[in-house]
């Protein structure tokens, strides 16, 4: 064997005894650019608070993905969504736990305002969902419901105007009920459907009066008399109209709404923490939760945009839709 085939031999066999070598140090470089892409930013800690019905199916699974979206968008963020009662979100607060965001209902506002900071982000919600004072520098709204006075067709087609069956006296009977019954029921899970029924023109005195004939309900046991035949009417909410609409592809009667398109007090909420060390992200999480393409995607829960946008497109959603982008009042948070 030549000597330039000994040497070719040897180089050939000292390439093949680096070769792992020079491949470890090449995976290593490409694995420390691979670590510098994906920084890491942190867990965001959302805590979602809920008390009013939602629409229809989770509101808490919906905002998940969305935050699951959110991150990633941003490289090495993970976003955490936690649901808490009001009162699991009080005493974690008194104990000196804390979020990064919340997602809260009005109900909660005053509760929460020691804890929240002044929110800098941009924001793209209507007018009639942004708030003044102190409840615009720290509450952004990021979806709603709304209220309508709902009754059988047969029962308007044998007794009268919707908006008069609340106030007839005498005895009436609804659907197959024949027993004496409530001209109008409403639920409350932690909202205000006095001032929505008040809304819709009826006086104080009248709205206390009709108030006085049927127990504190929640929203659920309002729906239920109304489905039994134990009420005309029910003041009820987005959900009832998911309820209604689900049982009537079951047989259902038809029924006739009347929107409630001067108030709503069924918003949730977000904010960020005052001692969050995550706020540039917080605030950019919620630009995120108020953008067109996130607020669209509330139509899957059959729930309400605040940006005025035209995301349904038929009855009685479309309905309820228009009055929520109407000229409506939203009361203050704090």
């Amino acid at each position: 064997m030549t000597f330039r085939a000994k040497t070719g031999i040897l180089i050939f066999v000292a390439l093949l005894l680096l070769m792992p070598m020079l491949l470890a140090d090449k995976l290593f470089v490409l694995t420390e650019i691979k670590l510098e892409e994906r920084e890491y930013k942190g867990v965001l800690i959302v805590w979602h608070v809920e008390s009013f019905e939602g629409g229809m199916g989770s509101r808490i699974s919906w905002l998940k993905r969305k935050g699951n979206s959110f991150a990633k968008t941003k490289s090495g963020l993970f976003v955490e969504v936690m649901k808490m009662t009001a009162e699991q979100t009080v005493d974690a607060l008194e104990k000196g736990e804390r979020f990064d965001v919340i997602s809260y209902p009005h109900s909660l506002g005053k509760k929460l305002a020691p804890y929240l900071a002044k929110y800098g982000g941009a924001v793209s919600i209507s007018n009639a969902y942004a708030q003044s004072g102190k409840s615009a520098m720290c509450a952004v709204a990021y979806m709603c419901g709304g209220y309508a006075l709902i009754a059988r067709e047969s029962t308007v087609k044998e007794y009268g105007d919707i908006l008069e069956l609340p106030l007839l006296s005498g005895e009436m009977t609804a659907g197959k009920s024949k027993a004496p019954i409530c001209k109008v029921v409403w639920g409350s899970n932690g909202n205000s459907p006095e001032t929505a029924f008040a809304a819709l023109g009826f006086t104080q005195e009248q709205t206390e009066s009709v108030a006085r004939t049927f127990p504190p309900y929640t929203q659920y046991q309002a729906y239920a008399e109304f489905i039994n035949g134990r009420t005309v009417t029910l003041l009820g909410t987005q959900r009832d109209l998911s309820r209604i609409t689900n049982r009537q592809k079951q047989g259902f009667e038809a029924v006739e709404y009347l929107f409630v398109g001067g108030y709503t007090d069924l918003v949730q909420y977000v904010s960020v923490c005052a001692d969050t060390d995550m706020e540039e992200i917080s605030q950019s999480f919620i630009e995120y939760l108020t953008s067109v393409s996130v607020q669209s995607s509330l139509v899957s829960i059959e729930m309400y945009n605040v940006c005025g946008l035209e995301i349904y497109t038929a009855a009685p959603y479309t309905e309820m839709e228009k009055a929520l982008n109407g000229n409506i009042f939203v009361p203050e948070v704090f």
